[in-house]
């Protein structure tokens, strides 16, 4: 494919996929249809699956996407942690990553965090931040890690998913508000 055609091909799927999550986090609890994207669009459905065969494909290539990133950005706070200091600040680290990534996304994560939709990238993350918090605790009684570890994550979870709404908090503040909240609860059962 030509250079030209390419960019052009480029363009027109991001074009889609921006419609699609900005009418998704207008309806928020809703996924917009083919029609729907078209309409906003101004473009024929057979544009629309040129690039995609349904909604379902669209969400889980972004999803995709997403999740490569903040493993690629999180992978590299934990090995440089590792040579520079413990667990507790690997963990505390990943969060300001993903904070950081995640309102570089906004509309996205917000649609694919949303607890109504229950899209399985909400499903990847919170068992990524469950897994995170055990790690902190794996010296801690099984019972009482996992259940701090399932008070953590619906909290992390929740406040990620409001503040991607409101955007009522800078980055850095949020950031160190989550890194507070969770080392006072992961501090207090060491």
């Amino acid at each position: 494919m030509p250079y030209v055609k390419k960019k052009k091909a480029e363009k027109t799927r991001e074009k889609i996929t921006e419609a699609f999550f900005r009418l998704a986090f207008q309806s928020m609890g809703v996924l917009p249809n083919v029609s729907e994207i078209c309409a906003d669009m101004d473009i024929y459905r057979s544009t629309f699956y040129n690039y995609f065969s349904s909604v379902e494909e669209l969400v889980d290539e972004i999803s995709r996407e997403l999740e490569t990133e903040l493993d690629e950005h999180t992978r590299g706070v934990r090995e440089l942690g590792f040579r520079r200091s413990g667990e507790m600040e690997i963990f505390l680290n990943n969060v300001d990553v993903m904070v950081h990534l995640m309102k570089k996304k906004r509309l996205e994560h917000a649609v694919l965090l949303n607890p109504e939709l229950n899209l399985p990238f909400r499903q990847n993350f919170s068992r990524k931040v469950w897994s995170a918090t055990r790690e902190v605790l794996r010296d801690q009684p099984q019972n009482a890690a996992e259940s701090i570890c399932d008070f953590v994550t619906e909290g992390v979870m929740s406040s990620v998913y409001q503040w991607l709404l409101k955007q009522d908090m800078p980055i850095g503040e949020f950031s160190r508000l989550l890194v507070r909240m969770e080392r006072g609860i992961l501090t207090s059962v060491r």
